[in-house]
């Protein structure tokens, strides 16, 4: 008697692994940003989540907005993780720490957290273009 066949939904696991060195590249950007003038503070933003968008979703075939959108959730998280870190060092005598919330204003917060999701969706787009293969071209044309 043979085992009963699997019927797959369609439905891919998140790589954690990958989400998370996007969302390391996109902490590393929040924290060069942090504080900075709104040019300069986008710019770095975008280069960091865009990059980031690649790296989270370079080994998935699909489900690159879910990816995308762990890496957004990874960054933020490992952001403050670092901020809760440096705010122990600042109180045990170290250096001063950063804030959560630069220039301490949650609706520039809200817009940076908008245009790092959008340049991480526009990362995973990028991915998804760069690992597709190519189709093969036969002697009168596509097959």
């Amino acid at each position: 008697m043979a085992p009963p066949s699997r019927v797959r939904s369609g439905a891919q696991r998140l790589d954690l692994i990958a989400a998370s060195w996007g969302g390391l590249i996109g902490s590393i950007g929040l924290m060069v940003a942090g504080g900075r003038d709104w040019p300069l503070r986008l710019g770095v933003t975008a280069a960091a989540f865009l990059i980031g968008g690649i790296v989270a979703s370079a080994r998935v075939g699909r489900g690159i907005v879910r990816h995308s959108m762990a890496m957004v959730v990874a960054a933020y998280v490992i952001h403050a993780a670092f901020v809760a870190l440096a705010a122990i060092i600042d109180r045990s005598g170290g250096p001063g720490a950063p804030e959560l919330v630069p220039n301490g204003d949650g609706g520039d917060w809200i817009i940076v957290l908008g245009w790092s999701l959008g340049f991480a969706l526009a990362g995973g787009g990028l991915a998804k273009l760069m690992t597709r293969p190519r189709r093969p071209v036969g002697r009168f044309g596509s097959r």
